[in-house]
Parts: C-alpha cells; sequence; structure tokens
C-alpha cells in the first residue's frame, strides 16, 4: 500500500520540489538500489533481530518516510528520504517473505501466493487512495498520515497474532522434518538451485515491468489505441494479477509447483505473442490478460521453493535481490533497444524472458 501511494504521487513530489524529469529518474533509481541494498542485508538483520520484529518495524517506519515526503523541498532532501523509503520497502519485502516460507513449512499448507495477492492488492489500494487523494485536493502528508493511521489500526491487532505464533527456530525446525533433502546433497548445489529460482523471479519480474513501463505506450503507438484505452493496460494486469494470487494456492495443492510455473510460463509467453501479433487494441489487451494470469503465481512459488532448500532468510534475500534487479534493469533497456529497432520489436525480448522461466521450471521438481 505504502509504495502505491507513493507511486500516485510522484508528480505531485516532483512540482512540490522542482524537480526535472532527469533528476526524478535518478531518483527512482536511487530507490530501487536502497530497496536491493536492503536485501543484500536483509538475511543478516533477520538472524540479528528477528524477521517478525523487523516486518513490524518496517510497516511502521515506511509510513512514516512517506509523510516525511510532503515536507521535501529540494531534489535533494526528496532523494534522501526517497531512499529510506526504498529501503524499508526492500526489507518489509525480504521480511515478509521469509514469514511466509517458515509458515509453509511448519503448516504444509500453501499461502505464499495468497500473501503475493495481498501484495498486488494493497499497490492497487495505496494507488486508487491517491487519485482518491489528489482528485479532492488532499495535501500528500495528510493523505499518507491518514492512511497509515487507518493503517496501524488494523496492524496492531495482527502484530498482536504474528508474535504469538512460533519463533522462526521452531519454524525452521518443524518445517525440516518434511523437507529434509537428500545428504549427499550439498550446500554448494543448493545454492545453484536458489540462484536458477532467482534468475527465474528476475525474468518474471522484467517481464511484468514491461507491462508497466511500455505496455501504455505500445498500445498508444502501435496498435491504435486511445489514449484513455492505453491508460486500461497495467490496471487490467494488476487487476487480473491479484484475482488469480488470492486464488492460487488452491491450484498449487491440486497441481504442485512445477505444473504451475511450466504452465504459467507457457501461458504468459502465448499472452505477449498475442499481444506482439495482434493488429488492434482489443487483442492486446486480452494479451495482456492472459500473461498476467501466466506470470503471476510465478514468482510466488519461486520463494516458497528456494525456501525449502536453504535458510529462508537468505533464500528470500537472494530471490527478493534477483527479482528486484530485473525488475529495474529490464524495462531502461527496453527503452534502449526501442530507440535503435522500435518499440514493437524490442518487446521481442519479452517472450523470450517467458521461454527462460518455462526452461527453468523443470528444475522445480527437485528436492
Amino acid at each position: 500500500m505504502g509504495y502505491g501511494i507513493f507511486t500516485s504521487r510522484i508528480p505531485t513530489l516532483a512540482a512540490q520540489t522542482q524537480t526535472s524529469e532527469a533528476e526524478l529518474g535518478v531518483i527512482l533509481l536511487a530507490v530501487g538500489a536502497s530497496a536491493l541494498a536492503a536485501l543484500t542485508i536483509s538475511a543478516y538483520a533477520a538472524q540479528r533481530w528477528g524477521s517478525k520484529r523487523l516486518l513490524v518495524a518496517c510497516a511502521v517506519l515506511l509510513g512514516a518516510s512517506l509523510a516525511l515526503t510532503s515536507l521535501a523541498s529540494t531534489p535533494l532532501t526528496l532523494g534522501a528520504v526517497c531512499m529510506l523509503l526504498g529501503f524499508f520497502v526492500g526489507m518489509a519485502d525480504a521480511c515478509a517473505n521469509t514469514q511466509g516460507v517458515l509458515l509453509e513449512r511448519c503448516g504444509r499448507k500453501r499461502a505464499m501466493t495468497f500473501l503475493h495477492g495481498m501484495y498486488s492488492l494493497g499497490g492497487v489500494a495505496g494507488a486508487l487512495s491517491g487519485t482518491l487523494a489528489l482528485s479532492l485536493g488532499v495535501d500528500t502528508g495528510v493523505h499518507v498520515i491518514t492512511v497509515f493511521a487507518l493503517y496501524l489500526c488494523l496492524a496492531l491487532p495482527v502484530s498482536v497474532w504474528l508474535f504469538a505464533l512460533p519463533e522462526e527456530k521452531a519454524l525452521s525446525e518443524a518445517g525440516r522434518g518434511s523437507r529434509q533433502k537428500d545428504k549427499a546433497s550439498t550446500t554448494e548445489s543448493v545454492h545453484r538451485l536458489v540462484v536458477v529460482f532467482g534468475v527465474m523471479a528476475a525474468c518474471a519480474y522484467a517481464a511484468e515491468g514491461s507491462v508497466g513501463e511500455w505496455g501504455s505506450l505500445l498500445l498508444l503507438t502501435e496498435k491504435g489505441a486511445s489514449p484513455a484505452t492505453a491508460s486500461l493496460v497495467y490496471a487490467l494486469f494488476s487487476a487480473v494479477t491479484v484475482l488469480v494470487r488470492l486464488t492460487g494456492d488452491r491450484v498449487r495443492s491440486r497441481f504442485g509447483e512445477r505444473r504451475i510455473l511450466c504452465w504459467g510460463a507457457a501461458l504468459a509467453f502465448a499472452g505477449m505473442c498475442q499481444v506482439l501479433a495482434g493488429s488492434g487494441a482489443a487483442a492486446a489487451l486480452a494479451g495482456y490478460g492472459i500473461m498476467a494470469a501466466g506470470l503471476s503465481p510465478v514468482v510466488p512459488v519461486l520463494f516458497s521453493l528456494a525456501g525449502m532448500h536453504m535458510n529462508p532468510a537468505r533464500a528470500a534475500g537472494i530471490v527478493a535481490s534477483f527479482a528486484y534487479g530485473g525488475l529495474l534493469l529490464f524495462p531502461p533497456v527496453i527503452g534502449f533497444a526501442a530507440g535503435a529497432l522500435g518499440l514493437q520489436k524490442a518487446l521481442c525480448a519479452v517472450p523470450v524472458l517467458c521461454l527462460t522461466v518455462f526452461a527453468g521450471s523443470w528444475l522445480a521438481g527437485r528436492r
């Protein structure tokens, strides 16, 4: 929810601080870099203080850093506060995934896809609250404080339930019995497999990032869509993602992780091919919807699988680092390629990413 609010407030914050487009690009890159920095130290921090405590603390500090953006008066101060925001977003992300992995290992009940669905739902809710606040002329600080005051009313009792759960060490030990790896496996081989999952997550997030950054422009310039129709791309993609993720754990329980990854990657490949090959806006929108349905369960499943092969905090940090890296680096690369080849040809890289996830999914059945 916090990151959704931030994205909806970017134009207001840029005008407030008189930040140019080039400076804003640097600030957004710094947000991603600080989130990656948080992910690299998340495993150590979780072992030192516990992922539960970090999750609660970072969720609160995320709201505080958002409120501080309303006080920024220069691009420099806005960049500094946004780096704090990115750090707390990255740390909360890693801690939430760590808790999800631990709970799956302990309770033997799949929940990771649902958790990621709530993450997506929070992003949509935050963005919609920003749109409403802007239409009513509500100041950024008032908007953020109001939303997070309501959030804390819910978060405090939920935090009490969270801390009433078994400690992380107990969860890890409880899940180890049913997920014990073959004694012949070495630490090095386990680490390599988690890296494979991380690369797959990077490809999936990069494909998703191409929709948010370039999907609307593709419909507007190549598919003959009106500006209003083109603006529906990411809203449709997000809505399908939320719906599939909130119900995806039942599908995982029935068909298993490997099939979900294979079918999801194949569906995403087919959807993106339809986007590129279709001649009209309607076909492109339908293709993006199909792509969302295929990609939405991929990353949650990869987090869950990675947590079966090594320490959950380390696994979550590795996979999240790869995923964020793909999300940060791929959309700008598409921009450079579009300048040389055209946007339609540049986006042909997205089906290749989906095929990479499909190829990697054959390793997901290993234990």
